[in-house]
C-alpha cells in the first residue's frame, strides 16, 4: 500500500483518514505504518495482523461503499 491509496480514503480538512463507523481519525502516516503490508483490498486489509474487530467493520463500510475493493 501506498500514500497514493491513502489518499483514496475518506480524508478530513488536515488530510487524516476518517473512520466514519466511530467517529474518529488516524493520520495517514499511522494508518500506513499499520497497513503498509497490505495491498489496498478488503480481504488483504482484514487479514492484517493490525486489523482489529472495529477496523475489519470499518474496511467493511468501505467496501460495502466501494472506496476499497
Amino acid at each position: 500500500m501506498t500514500l497514493d491509496d491513502v489518499k483514496k480514503l475518506p480524508l478530513d480538512d488536515e488530510e487524516n483518514v476518517i473512520l466514519e463507523l466511530f467517529n474518529v481519525f488516524i493520520p495517514q502516516d499511522s494508518f500506513l505504518d499499520m497497513f503498509s503490508s497490505s495491498d489496498f483490498t478488503y480481504d488483504s486489509l482484514i487479514t492484517n495482523g493490525n486489523a482489529t474487530e472495529s477496523w475489519k467493520q470499518q474496511f467493511q463500510d468501505w467496501k460495502a461503499k466501494g472506496i476499497i475493493s
